[in-house]
């Protein structure tokens, strides 16, 4: 199976998308949230799709 575009991570007890693991590495460090506490959910090619409790980076 092939990888999405966009991957959809929980970092503590918000959702987050974004396009590399880096970047929600840094929004976790911005938010004062361990690396422990981010985890990957699935990848996606169109975020448009998802509710509001997402938060696109």
């Amino acid at each position: 199976m092939r990888e999405g575009k966009y991957k959809v991570y929980q970092v503590g007890e918000e959702r987050v998308v974004a396009k590399s693991h880096e970047e929600v590495e840094n929004y976790a460090k911005e938010k004062g949230i361990s690396s422990d506490k981010v985890k990957y959910r699935l990848s996606i090619d169109n975020p448009k799709g998802l509710s509001e409790k997402y938060k696109m980076l």
